[in-house]
């Protein structure tokens, strides 16, 4: 998603887990809705890679924005 939003190519590379990497992470946020009444602002992984791109462009010396 980053890729297709920024329009660049991320490098990454496979490694094996390290010590203490869970097996998985689940973001769900009923919980916290439920416990503390927060609703998300963003649903979709598009809307949230897009602020996330926004947030880091603006604070960040030196790096064009490219995500809009």
């Amino acid at each position: 998603m980053v890729e297709r939003v920024t329009g660049r190519k991320v490098g990454a590379r496979d490694a094996p887990r390290r010590a203490g990497d869970p097996p998985e992470l689940v973001a769900a946020p009923g919980r916290a809705r439920q416990l503390l009444g927060w609703e998300p602002r963003w649903s979709s992984l598009e809307a949230i890679v897009h602020s996330a791109c926004r947030w880091h462009c603006a604070h960040a010396p030196g790096v064009e924005q490219r995500a809009a």
